[in-house]
């Protein structure tokens, strides 16, 4: 239990909150392992895998979560370009989102819901078919482009 400003109790809850500080290219036709997560700015039960650029769930952060992630790209001229939430080794697909050609900036976000086990871990891929390579829009002053995962523990 913690103790707000308010002086109000509540429980802390696990919680994370990482991101890339750098672009990634995404290349033509292609699905792309994100591999640039490299900042955890919360992180309250080491949820946050910089080794491996993911995030891995204990025996005590087992439970249920409401998980957020997104990036941001310009320029979008895809027919088609997807991001998804795997999880495990088992390539299991949890979390989704697609969209299409836009030729403007295009900051998308996603939440859903998941009951995650002790050994389980979780990564963002990406595909797009443009025709060309695909990058992450570079806002140098908050970094709110670079593609970004959440998550708070519900249940």
């Amino acid at each position: 239990m913690t103790i707000d400003t308010g002086g109000y109790a509540f429980p802390k809850l696990p919680h994370f909150n990482f991101r890339s500080s750098a672009g990634q290219t995404i290349a033509n036709n292609t699905t792309t392992v994100i591999t640039t997560f490299d900042t955890a700015t919360s992180d309250t039960h080491n949820f946050c895998d910089t080794t491996n650029k993911r995030i891995q769930f204990s025996s005590t952060t087992a439970g249920t979560y409401l998980i957020t992630y997104g990036f941001k790209v310009n320029n979008v001229t895809a027919a088609r370009i997807g991001a998804w939430i795997k999880t495990d080794a088992s390539s299991n697909y949890i979390g989704y989102f697609e969209t299409g050609n836009c030729s403007a900036y295009q900051h998308q976000t996603w939440t859903f819901m998941n009951t995650f086990s002790a050994t389980d871990y979780i990564y963002l891929v990406v595909y797009q078919n443009s025709g060309g390579n695909l990058t992450f829009y570079d806002d140098s002053t908050t970094t709110m482009g670079y593609p970004h995962i959440s998550g708070v523990r519900i249940g």
